[in-house]
């Protein structure tokens, strides 16, 4: 009988076999939770001369794990190679727009992920886990540190404010409907149009799936779409 070869499997005789495993695409930390306090506390902070384990210890976080947590706010772009933090840094220490420039950094270096899904921030992790397995690699246990460093960093990001900004909630796609909501949407039918701003502004401590519940209900009530 032939013997059913999984993922699991197939890696082990890789390794016997002494060819390289494929490497991790996407980066990530085994330190989420310190993750989460660095992105919360750096708009809050001084820009440091260089964010190393040093500075990481002197906000209270001692586990040399930590060190994985620099690999991934430098591959964002928050810091440059050598550890200075970037221009991105100094963009996102404004709480009023730095979700947003996190937003789009992510869907920069999370290319392949945001085109399999509008909302993958949204998506369960069984999925995501699908989606990582195919675009990058690792164990099975990399891979869910990769979906979880993704989802940590996505709570920080603001994935609203371009859809509103565009009057465009259908998740980016254009069109003759692109114009809708806002000034000039009726004017061939000699009627007025109406310009609509909209400012939205949590408390401090909101995800962006806040964000993103508000949006679905204003693209339903005002817009009359559903998303």
């Amino acid at each position: 009988m032939k013997k059913k070869v999984t993922r699991k499997t197939a890696r082990s005789q890789a390794k016997s076999e002494g060819v390289e495993a494929t490497k991790p695409v996407f980066p990530y930390t085994t330190t989420i939770s310190v993750l989460r306090s660095v992105l919360n506390d750096i708009p809050d902070k001084p820009a440091p001369t260089k964010f190393d384990m040093n500075l990481l210890k002197a906000w209270g976080h001692k586990d040399n794990n930590a060190q994985s947590v620099l690999r991934v706010i430098k591959s964002v772009g928050l810091l440059q190679s050598d550890g200075t933090p970037s221009e991105g840094y100094k963009k996102y220490m404004d709480k009023e727009s730095g979700g947003t420039w996190l937003a789009g950094r992510l869907r920069e270096v999370y290319k392949p992920v945001f085109e399999s899904s509008h909302t993958p921030q949204n998506e369960p992790n069984d999925k995501l886990k699908n989606v990582f397995n195919i675009h990058s690699g690792g164990s099975e246990g990399t891979i869910d540190l990769q979906v979880h460093t993704f989802k940590t960093l996505a709570d920080f990001a603001n994935f609203t404010d371009v859809a509103v900004g565009t009057g465009d909630l259908s998740g980016g796609q254009g069109g003759s409907n692109s114009g809708q909501g806002r000034s000039g949407g009726n004017q061939q039918d000699g009627q007025l149009g109406v310009n609509i701003n909209l400012h939205i502004h949590l408390p401090e401590g909101k995800s962006s799936r806040d964000y993103e519940a508000i949006i679905q209900d204003i693209a339903r009530y005002i817009y009359q779409r559903d998303i």
